[in-house]
């Protein structure tokens, strides 16, 4: 018992680190609100309890099913997963009801266009990489690749989710952006297109600062204000109001730049 409690802890302790996790962690709201700032995480907050119940309700039990020595009936697993599953939702959810609602917030201020000559061909380049966390969490993956391949060899299904998995994570350990005359394109380090939003597409270009945790992580994500990420680390971000689709944040550094360049490419294309 004891044991899961540490296991169900420890998960909760690195859920919360992440959290509150990156460069510029510390830095509250304009006003100084705490309450702000468990706004802002609040997806990532409500995860912890979520996660920990689930895996401390599957683990105990399967380990009760298996105290006497025989192997459980086929049915137990996805009996203890359907229930963890639930319960983990419960608690989430208490969890996301306690805590502040979050900051609807307001449109960053668009970054000052860059002056461009008539004509003028400009590009700008960043590139971002994952903190070492996500490093940690694709090498316990791989790790983790030896447990099914030992213990059921024949549940081929297992592993090869979990290669899967590893896969997109390695798919997506780092980006790269670019702004030029065709808009703002985001591609993964192996040259993968995520995204791009064309010249026509932008309203506005600003740098903001972000906090994985009010996008619940880092990754490809949605927060609590509807805006899209692709949050590869805390600190500046670029962000970019879309005429037809939800805001979209992109973590990169010089990202004032970035917006600025965008704005200016921008208006020219609406200038014709």
């Amino acid at each position: 018992m004891l044991a899961y409690l540490a296991i169900s802890l420890a998960v909760a302790a690195s859920l919360a680190i992440a959290t509150f996790a990156g460069r510029r962690a510390a830095v509250r709201p304009a006003d100084g609100s705490r309450s702000r700032l468990l706004g802002r995480v609040r997806p990532t907050a409500a995860a912890a309890p979520a996660t920990s119940v689930l895996i401390a309700v599957v683990v105990l039990v399967l380990t009760g099913a298996q105290l006497d020595g025989a192997v459980p009936a086929s049915w137990v697993a996805p009996v203890a997963i359907g229930v963890g599953l639930a319960l983990g939702l419960v608690a989430g959810w208490i969890t996301w009801r306690a805590l502040p609602e979050p900051d609807a917030g307001e449109a960053a201020d668009a970054a000052p266009a860059l002056p461009l000559a008539p004509g003028e061909r400009a590009v700008w380049t960043a590139s971002s990489t994952a903190p070492w966390v996500v490093w940690v969490v694709i090498a316990l993956v791989a790790g983790c690749l030896i447990v099914p391949i030992v213990v059921a060899p024949t549940a081929w299904w297992l592993w090869g989710v979990v290669v899967l998995v590893l896969v997109v994570l390695l798919a997506t350990i780092g980006i790269r952006a670019t702004v030029d005359a065709r808009g703002l394109t985001v591609r993964t380090l192996f040259g993968v297109r995520l995204v791009r939003v064309r010249l026509a597409q932008v309203v506005s270009a600003a740098e903001v600062e972000v906090l994985p945790g009010e996008f619940g992580g880092w990754g490809f994500r949605i927060d609590v204000r509807g805006r899209r990420g692709i949050i590869m680390r805390g600190g500046p971000g670029l962000e970019v109001r879309r005429t037809d689709r939800a805001p979209l944040v992109v973590t990169v550094p010089d990202a004032r730049t970035g917006a600025a360049l965008l704005n200016a490419l921008a208006a020219r294309a609406r200038r014709g």
